[in-house]
């Protein structure tokens, strides 16, 4: 096969980390630039804007590639990590996380953080991220299901709209068919949880979930904190998809952080949230 071994490891990097963004830019991650995107994230989810304090803690590229963290905002230390040059969306996200925390109502990430901690923290940033910047269509969790289905047609249709050069394809989509390392644990995941959803939004009862949400959760906290890739991207995959179809529902970002505020106030926990909130908001 005739390629670029250096074009071939930037698209295999770039691969591994996918944003799903449709429009935005990289930028040089610095304070100027940050706080601009924190202004911008204030306005589109309701919250205070306020003088804006933070560090700034940059790693190498090829530590975001190794890891698949292209950054992350530590609410203890007030201060994001990332590589001096990212894309604007993904640190417009990070930044609703520091919006969120200064309100109070970040439940992770920590060592003590529940799932559903997670997911509302992160389909709280992902969804006003959708908001500003939009989707590419498909999405990662969609060619995850094409890989499975081992189905060459509709990878090779994923990778094109991705915009990666034919040859570059061929051997990723190959990669990929023949990777007999991949268990898809990442989509059981995904889809034991939306089995778990939509006995909810059937129910609009906590006691017909109560047992397979425990069971989930206890599971994938007995999981060690460095063994967590896959559940990673089950993160992504929901939150991704919640953003989606709480926009396709007409709600807006504000709609949603002025009911989790409220709730908060109520003394809801994050999964009383999750799922009377986000779930079951969803048409």
């Amino acid at each position: 096969m005739n390629f670029n071994q250096e074009e071939l490891g930037k698209a295999i990097e770039r691969l591994t980390q996918l944003r799903p963004y449709a429009s935005g830019e990289f930028i040089e991650v610095n304070e100027d630039n940050i706080k601009a995107l924190l202004e911008k994230g204030a306005e589109v989810t309701g919250l205070r804007q306020r003088d804006f304090e933070f560090g700034i803690y940059y790693f190498p590229s090829s530590v975001s590639f190794a890891i698949g963290v292209n950054a992350t905002y530590n609410a203890a230390e007030k201060k994001f990590y990332t590589p001096e040059q990212q894309h604007e969306a993904t640190m417009f996200h990070e930044g609703i996380h520091y919006l969120m925390s200064h309100e109070g109502m970040l439940f992770g990430p920590d060592e003590k953080a529940t799932i559903y901690d997670t997911f509302v923290d992160e389909t709280v940033a992902e969804f006003a991220a959708s908001q500003v910047y939009g989707y590419i269509e498909p999405s990662r969790l969609e060619l995850c299901k094409a890989v499975k289905r081992k189905d060459p047609k509709e990878i090779d249709k994923i990778l094109n709209i991705l915009g990666f050069p034919a040859l570059v394809s061929d051997f990723l989509r190959n990669e990929m068919l023949n990777d007999t390392s991949n268990k898809f644990h990442e989509l059981e995941l995904y889809n034991r949880h939306k089995a778990i959803e939509e006995k909810f939004r059937q129910a609009r009862d906590f006691e017909a979930i109560a047992k397979d949400a425990e069971e989930y959760h206890d599971y994938l906290m007995s999981i060690p904190p460095y063994e967590r890739k896959e559940f990673r991207l089950t993160i992504n995959f929901l939150s991704h998809e919640n953003a989606k179809r709480l926009r396709e529902s007409g709600i807006l970002p504000s709609h949603l952080v002025a009911w989790i505020k409220d709730a908060v106030q109520k003394g809801f926990d994050s999964y009383g949230i999750y799922f009377s909130y986000i779930v079951g908001a969803i048409k």
